[in-house]
């Protein structure tokens, strides 16, 4: 073995001994903790959707108990295009209905207007104009959902 494999060999046994030595070592006694004082979290607030206001502001939508998806739901008024940014900086165009009257979200909201999309996404001839559509809406959960409520179409006629 020449001198410089020797000293390298060295080298990793000292290491190796510091890093077992360092292991090894008992760990610093934890610093006492203050005991912990349970707090009550407040009372809930109540739901927006059961206050009258709310329920007069918007059409309620039927919402399944993990609060994506509704009942399938028929709606008025008029689509147009919007764009939307996405994470990585680009943007995107989507379709929108804004509605004769606000929907509610999940959590009982209004929501004026709601992003719609089919098979197509093809709706150029429709806009600016007042349609009634039937879809199945869901609550909004990617980057390419612009609107808190989307609505799969399966039915759209021109009033």
């Amino acid at each position: 073995m020449s001198d410089a494999h020797t000293r390298l060999a060295g080298c990793i046994v000292s290491f190796c001994l510091c890093l077992v030595a360092a292991c090894s070592r008992p760990s610093a006694p934890e610093a006492k903790k203050d005991p912990v004082v349970e707090k009550k979290p407040p009372p809930p607030a109540p739901s927006p959707i059961s206050t009258p206001s709310a329920v007069a502001s918007c059409n309620a939508l039927v919402w399944d108990a993990d609060k994506m998806n509704a009942a399938k739901a028929t709606f008025g008024g008029v689509i147009s295009e919007g764009m939307g940014g996405l994470p990585n900086g680009t943007t995107e165009t989507y379709y929108v209905l804004t509605l004769d009257k606000a929907s509610c979200d999940p959590e009982g909201a209004p929501v004026p207007e709601i992003q719609v999309y089919d098979d197509t996404n093809d709706f150029k001839a429709y806009f600016h104009k007042h349609v009634r559509i039937e879809g199945e809406p869901f609550a909004e959960f990617t980057a390419h959902h612009h609107r808190p409520i989307v609505v799969l179409i399966t039915k759209l006629a021109v009033d």
